[in-house]
């Protein structure tokens, strides 16, 4: 088997308990499992097979001269079973344990009886145990096929319905003898291992880098700045509060201040002594003629 990961499930198989009628049953399909080869694996890989539940359908069997008939029903479970895959050579194995219950009827034209009968291993004081399968495959894992038989025939189980009824010498035809031998039993069970597709491959998206990008600066320009200057702003007409305040936002100042009898308010400036919007030195002095 290559590495990857497969589904498997119990296809289907039969089941032969006694020497009695209860030979060839079939075994149902089972759940799936997955069983995961590595890669490079050297070793058998270990799986589980989900528990299986094999009905036994009614068996009925007729005496001759008897007043009635015997049948049988019931049903064998199978526990989990613990399998390996050789991936190299295809060889499958498994091991698991299995009780039954077995009811018997019998009838008649006046009456009815039944009894409930296990199927299980030796028994004692205590209800029998499970009996146990060591399973081994009768072919390797096909590769065309994709299936791989497991089948055990050395299993023994006794019938234990009461102590009246574990007698080896009983004959119930029906079920046969209730001590099982091994040569009187086979559970043969196909499985199928189905590989998964592999996973996509992760999309790997390249991003190319744009080209580097030369960047010329221009030199900035040296700015010179400008002298401050004195700009005579007009004064003419203003209270000298306020001339004086105009002529320091211009960066220029009040000089000499003379005062003339005038018509004019108090302090209003009659004359300025630099006509507006000359440009003087910062803090150039304007002479003014104010009234007083």
């Amino acid at each position: 088997m290559s590495a990857g990961t497969w589904d498997g499930k119990i296809k289907g198989g039969t089941l032969s308990i006694g020497d009695g009628d209860l030979q060839a049953m079939a075994v149902p399909a089972g759940d799936p499992f997955v069983v995961t080869i590595p890669a490079a694996a050297a070793a058998p890989v270990a799986f589980r097979v989900p528990a299986t539940h094999i009905p036994i359908p009614a068996h009925t069997y007729t005496y001759d001269g008897a007043p009635g008939t015997w049948s049988a029903s019931g049903s064998v479970d199978v526990s989990p079973i613990d399998g390996t895959v050789d991936p190299a050579t295809g060889a499958v194995a498994g091991a698991a344990n299995a009780h039954g219950l077995l009811r018997l009827d019998f009838t008649t034209s006046a009456d009815s009886t039944s009894l409930y009968c296990q199927l299980g291993d030796t028994p004692t004081a205590a209800p029998p145990s499970p009996f146990a399968l060591g399973l081994t495959s009768t072919a390797a894992w096909s590769g065309a096929t994709g299936e791989a038989t497991l089948a055990d025939t050395t299993f023994a189980l006794q019938l234990n319905c009461g102590a009246p009824w574990i007698t080896p010498g009983l004959d119930l035809e029906v079920v046969g003898h209730p001590v099982m031998a091994q040569d009187m039993n086979s559970l043969s069970l196909t499985i199928k291992f189905t590989r998964r597709a592999d996973p996509a491959p992760p999309t790997t998206v390249t991003t190319t880098k744009p080209p580097a990008t030369t960047t010329t600066k221009t030199p900035a320009k040296t700015v010179v700045p400008k002298p401050v200057q004195c700009v005579v702003p007009k004064l003419k007409g203003l209270k000298l509060k306020k001339a004086r305040a105009a002529a320091k936002r211009a960066n220029c100042a009040v000089g000499t201040v003379k005062r003339k009898r005038s018509a004019k308010k108090r302090t209003t400036v009659l004359k300025q002594g630099a006509a507006t919007g000359t440009v003087l030195a910062k803090g150039a002095k304007i002479k003014l003629t104010v009234a007083k």
